[in-house]
């Protein structure tokens, strides 16, 4: 094996982070640099690029001081970041305004536009995900209509990890997992649909071209190492869309899934051709592997809820952390019940003016009884999506958990309960990262395939087994969860009017 480490530059929707790893898969440091968001309209959700990029400087520069000589030893470069933003690219190179972020709706007028000129099962069957405000195509059409300036000067739209990979190697590219998460991309053809460009008014060289994530994008070029602190001419590869996280948590074949507990939520899993779902519920994109899928579904709020009902419960004058960081409660808190859907909703009810509430709320309950539902509702929303994707796919045999650092065991085991899985520990705190990772490693051959790098570099540190008593509990209380839900997008969906611009009142 040769020696020496891999940068992985993780752009998240609230930090930067900057992990160094070994080639056989070993942490040996990492930084984390925080940057806002704004919202300057409603439905708004924007951030400024230069944020990415000083949020990898200084987290690289950060990794000299604990470790100079691995940092002194990088032989290859990987990009990850969040999918569905949208960068304009100018002319010259830097960033036209700021890009819009994943909960971004602005463009819902546009999206259901779109919907109802080629209709949702086409575009489903074509890119393999429903039209939705958060995908670029509705950013773009949105830009045309109301930013014509913008959308007719950009030389390009990018990801949030293919702009800081232009601003590491001047490249312009993006790979198969981002493509999809545009709506632009067929996903049978592998290449950008020309129904969809014409629909978005825009250029097929306006697209980034479509490269394999392992291929070497370009070199780290001298301005961009000076700021870094690195040496010129380290190769960079082309990385992926956040998803990478399916090889971090080792996800090479059918029968196990992922889940993802960020700002947003998510479970992943795997196939081995690809699978429409009848209700357009669950993504389709390729794997990272050229030969697999990934299938997919999302919620809108799982950290951020987490993180909304923190800040809302806390008493002002507490300075406790975080309800997950405390023990959880490992019994349900029948009959309360919370559901999540603060921001609207995608999967599996789609509702883009969803909105949450609380059910059964009585003068008894205690804030420690809200934040304990809250802590249910996020894994029940995120169960609905398991279980849509065990429809398609047959049951799954075990549940990674992604990002599991900082988890208290109450939280790990009510999760395991509810899913009723066994629950993987990562080896890993950093799977994201870890697939970025990957993907350089069989880039500079370190690996012959991923399949390999996998196999080398992933594993689960222990398991978490489901309590069959209190399995059964919660599912009594998901099956409440459930009814919850839906009785609330039906009276949402009764009080909202919509505007002629797409937002609700």
């Amino acid at each position: 094996m040769r020696r020496g480490h891999i940068l992985a530059i993780d752009i998240g929707l609230t930090n930067c982070k900057t992990v160094l790893f070994s080639h056989a898969g070993a942490m040996i440091s990492r930084a984390s640099v925080p940057y806002p968001t704004t919202t300057p309209g409603p439905g708004w959700v924007e951030q400024d690029p230069e944020d990415w990029w000083d949020g990898a400087v200084r987290g690289v520069r950060a990794l000299r001081d604990s470790a100079k000589d691995a940092l002194d030893s990088v032989t290859a470069i990987s990009v990850t970041g969040h999918m569905h933003s949208l960068v304009c690219l100018g002319p010259e190179g830097s960033a036209l305004g700021r890009a819009l972020v994943l909960g971004d709706q602005r463009g819902i007028a546009e999206a259901k536009q779109i919907s109802d000129e080629v209709g949702m099962e086409r575009i489903y069957r074509l890119t393999g995900a429903r039209m939705d405000a958060s995908m670029p195509l509705a950013k773009i059409a949105w830009l045309r209509r109301n930013v014509p300036e913008i959308h007719a000067h950009a030389r390009a739209f990018l990801s949030c990890k293919d702009w800081v990979r232009h601003r590491l190697t001047g490249d312009v590219s993006t790979d198969p997992i981002d493509a999809c998460g545009t709506s632009l991309y067929d996903i049978q053809q592998r290449d950008w649909s020309p129904e969809l460009m014409i629909i978005a008014g825009i250029r097929a060289e306006q697209l980034p071209h479509v490269a394999d994530p392992c291929e070497i994008a370009g070199d780290l070029d001298a301005t961009a190492a000076t700021a870094l602190g690195l040496a010129a001419g380290i190769p960079v590869v082309v990385g992926g869309g956040d998803d990478v996280e399916v090889l971090g948590n080792g996800l090479m074949g059918p029968g196990a899934s992922v889940e993802h507990l960020g700002t947003t939520g998510s479970i992943l899993t795997c196939a081995d051709h690809p699978v429409y779902d009848p209700q357009m519920s669950i993504e389709l994109y390729p794997h990272p592997s050229p030969d697999l899928w990934v299938l997919g579904g999302s919620v809108t709020a799982a950290g951020s809820a987490l993180a909304w009902a923190d800040g809302v419960l806390r008493p002002p004058t507490t300075n406790r952390a975080g309800i997950t960081a405390q023990s959880a409660p490992l019994h349900p808190t029948q009959p309360l019940v919370f559901v999540p859907h603060l921001s609207g909703e995608r999967c599996p009810a789609w509702e883009p003016h969803g909105r949450g509430s609380w059910i059964g709320l009585a003068a008894t309950h205690t804030t420690d009884d809200l934040r304990q539902a809250v802590l249910e509702g996020v894994v029940f929303s995120l169960k609905r999506v398991l279980d849509r994707l065990e429809a398609l796919v047959g049951p799954q045999q075990q549940i990674t958990v992604s990002g599991r650092e900082g988890d208290d065991e109450g939280w790990v085991n009510l999760r395991a309960n509810v899913y009723n899985r066994p629950l993987g520990l990562l080896t890993s705190p950093e799977p994201t990262a870890l697939g970025a990772m990957m993907l350089a490693t069989v880039g500079i051959g370190v690996y012959n395939g991923l399949d390999e790098a996998v196999a080398c570099v992933t594993g689960v540190e222990r398991l978490i087994e489901p309590d069959s008593a209190l399995a059964r509990d919660y599912a009594r209380l998901y099956h409440r969860y459930c009814t919850a839900s839906e009785a609330t997008g039906a009276l949402l969906r009764r009080w909202t009017v919509e505007l002629p611009d797409g937002r609700a009142t």
